[in-house]
């Protein structure tokens, strides 16, 4: 048999092709080693953790997860809403940071995003849980008017075992990837440190579509459907029934917090305080901050959302609460 026909020789071409393989190889190796020392080993200084994109996904969830487990400071965890995220307000002006310089020897981290449920929040606890952090839940009474709803799946069916994965095969694949491959892990806080805003955003824009265009577009989308009126039978709700199932998980944690925020959404009259009355001794015996009726209607940007005063008065009242503990 011939020398050649058993053993094929690499011609220039394919030499030069192979070149350019490794190079590609190598490049992207330098890439990922290059976003993993800016996103995960200076991760505080560069990305922070005042508050998440406005519609963040799970790996940019996953990313900030992973780095508040490295990090051996005590924490302040907040798990809330569009109201406790901070939308329509720039981040300087969020109770987070005001909190943050309230109490300087804490690291205050906001991990609210809108949309986020209970469900989420739970999830988020289980994950992160360490007994000298604090957590705090931003409870919503709007929650009483809607369908019980997930935001991140993948974290709820990994850590709430009532919730399992529709998709095992593919949540294994991407678990792999996160921890693998920086450049797929901190895709979405690299985008936010270098354009500050999500990365579908900067598609719109980048398409010519006006930022306010979509703005209003969301904001619209994120309304519940029925307003006004006063929150009657909160026990017969799907949300109720669901967060009272689930209490059981925070036997044995202390440092857990819930706060029931304000509104100007609902009538305040004497069914609504029954109903959030009942809402309140839900979450007993674990420490309750009961907001309703304590922010001024020009504390508000709309309906649900606080402006920057409110953020003020919102960050003062958490300092309060937990000073005093």
């Amino acid at each position: 048999m011939p020398y050649n026909a058993a053993y094929p020789t690499f011609t220039k071409k394919s030499l030069v092709q192979l070149q350019w393989l490794w190079w590609a190889i190598g490049f992207f190796v330098l890439l990922n080693l290059a976003v993993w020392y800016v996103f995960d080993v200076r991760f505080g200084e560069t990305v922070g953790f005042r508050r998440m994109l406005n519609n963040p996904t799970e790996n940019e969830l996953f990313t900030l997860l992973e780095e508040i487990e490295q990090d051996s400071r005590s924490h302040i965890v907040l798990l809330g809403d569009s109201v406790a995220a901070g939308v329509g307000l720039e981040e300087e002006d969020t109770f987070v940071l005001q909190l943050q310089q309230k109490i300087p020897s804490t690291v205050v981290i906001n991990l609210a995003a809108p949309s986020e449920s209970f469900v989420d929040q739970l999830a988020i606890l289980q994950h992160l849980w360490r007994p000298e952090d604090t957590y705090i839940f931003f409870i919503n009474p709007i929650w009483f008017q809607r369908e019980p709803s997930v935001l991140f799946p993948t974290l709820v069916s990994q850590n709430l075992e009532a919730y399992p994965s529709s998709q095992p095969l593919q949540d294994t694949a991407r678990s792999w990837l996160r921890r693998l491959a920086p450049l797929y892990r901190s895709r979405d806080t690299m985008n936010h440190s270098l354009l500050g805003i999500h990365p579908s955003v900067a598609t719109r824009v980048a398409l010519g579509r006006a930022r306010a265009t979509f703005t209003q577009r969301t904001n619209a989308a994120t309304q519940p459907m029925n307003e006004g009126g006063e929150l009657a039978n909160v026990e017969t709700t799907q949300q109720f029934t669901e967060i009272t199932a689930l209490l059981p998980l925070f036997a044995g944690k202390e440092n857990i917090v819930f706060v029931i925020l304000d509104d100007q959404w609902f009538d305040h009259g004497p069914i609504h305080q029954r109903s959030i009355q009942t809402v309140e001794e839900l979450f007993k015996p674990h420490r309750v901050l009961n907001m309703q009726d304590m922010f001024h209607s020009s504390l508000f940007m709309d309906r649900t959302h606080l402006n920057a005063e409110g953020h003020t008065y919102l960050a003062e009242l958490l300092y309060r609460l937990l000073h005093a503990s």
